[in-house]
């Protein structure tokens, strides 16, 4: 494998099961605080429950983004059912700020690529 190639791990938050972590996966050397990560947390959360909250059946369990945080070629994949699409999550880094590059998608109404950091969403493009 090279280096360029990520790896995924599927969560599914209506199941409450998830794929193992992959195996191969390689740690970053980056030093990212559990306070960042604990507000990207809850922004992803937010971000989730506002797209998707009424097609969910019962209570999402998200993804510890504090897990995927740890490593430099682990992509996170959340399908959601009732989309018939769902969420693209890479964590990496912005000079010293820790932020997830997170893509959202429907096979019934295209995509959002957005940017979230510890303040909240950063920027947001729309793709059809």
């Amino acid at each position: 494998m090279s280096s360029d190639e990520k790896l995924q791990w599927l969560f599914s938050i209506q199941q409450k099961e998830t794929e193992e972590f992959p195996e191969d996966a390689v740690m970053h050397d980056l030093a990212v605080s559990e306070a960042a990560v604990a507000e990207i947390q809850n922004h992803f959360e937010a971000l989730v429950q506002a797209v998707v909250g009424g097609l969910l059946e019962t209570p999402p369990v998200f993804p510890e983004l504090r897990k995927l945080a740890q490593y430099s070629n682990v992509v996170l994949w959340c399908p959601i059912i009732g989309m018939m699409g769902g969420f693209r999550i890479e964590f990496t880094q912005y000079g010293s700020n820790p932020i997830i590059e997170e893509s959202d998608w429907s096979r019934m109404g295209g995509g959002t690529d957005r940017v979230i950091t510890k303040e909240g969403i950063q920027s947001e493009k729309n793709w059809y």
